[in-house]
């Protein structure tokens, strides 16, 4: 059993990676218009499907 604390820094660490991500891509992005919401949301998914693998391989997030 991990320490909760070290949890909620490892998810806090993700965070901050992937708001930076996605305020790049969104600032890129902007000027052409193109994101749509759905882009958006399949965007933050895949994110997701991201963290939930990173916790997989990581004992850190090993909770459960």
């Amino acid at each position: 059993m991990a320490s909760s604390s070290s949890v909620v820094f490892s998810f806090t660490m993700f965070l901050l990676l992937l708001i930076s991500t996605a305020t790049a891509n969104i600032g890129k992005d902007q000027f052409s218009g193109q994101k749509t919401v759905i882009e958006l949301c399949e965007f933050w998914y895949d994110q997701c499907v991201r963290f939930r693998l990173y916790c997989d391989l990581n004992p850190v997030c090993n909770i459960m």
